[in-house]
């Protein structure tokens, strides 16, 4: 399978490539500013720029799974344009540029968030927003773009060094039903499941420990 992941410098993204190579895949990755090794192609691409993202994807050929990773996130509404740019228009740019290289049985899996359906942890109206445009414009997609396969994940919050001992992840645990955060890893074999179930489409598939019903 040849497996191309926009964003992919990021540990959620280094954990994607490893499932994916660690099964056999081909994997191509891009990164904003800074390739982070050789284990993979490497391409540069910035999606907030329509040229650097069309001249990314001519490097490429059959496309079998897309797994658009990138994002931003931030905690000052002033850069509402900054988050809808990458987080939406973003995707947008590069399903578009990605389209010429997908065929029938092709996936295409979305980053959204539990906070498209969760009031956030304040100050993040902006980005809950984002997420939830990156929701509904999966469902849509699925419906326009069949047999092409469109779904998303909605990730909670995802386990990282820089959480451990803090507020945020002490209210998480206390609220998530199983009592932890979102495993790296956990969020990678989500995304070799959408890809290879083909009965799947125009689903937003939530991986949160139990954070939502919590």
């Amino acid at each position: 399978m040849n497996v191309f992941i926009a964003g992919g410098s990021s540990n959620l993204g280094k954990s994607v490539i490893k499932v994916f190579k660690d099964r056999g895949d081909s994997v191509t990755a891009t990164f904003c500013t800074k390739a982070p090794g050789t284990d993979v192609q490497w391409i540069q691409m910035d999606v907030t720029d329509p040229d650097s993202v069309t001249r990314a994807f001519e490097a490429v050929d059959r496309i079998d799974c897309l797994i658009n990773l990138f994002g931003v996130f931030t905690e000052d509404v002033r850069d509402w344009e900054k988050v809808f740019d990458i987080n939406v228009a973003g995707l947008y740019r590069t399903i578009e540029a990605a389209r010429p290289h997908l065929h029938s049985q092709s996936s295409i899996i979305n980053t959204a968030s539990i906070n498209a359906f969760h009031p956030g942890f304040g100050n993040t109206a902006h980005y809950d927003a984002s997420k939830g445009a990156v929701a509904a414009y999966t469902i849509s997609l699925a419906g326009e773009l069949a047999p092409i396969r469109v779904n998303a994940l909605a990730p909670g919050l995802i386990d990282a060094a820089y959480l451990h001992s803090t507020d945020l992840e002490v209210y998480y645990k206390s609220r998530a039903k199983l009592g932890r955060l979102v495993g790296a890893e956990e969020l990678a074999h989500a995304c070799t499941f959408l890809c290879d179930n083909k009965a799947i489409t125009g689903q937003v598939v939530v991986v949160d420990c139990g954070f939502l019903i919590g």
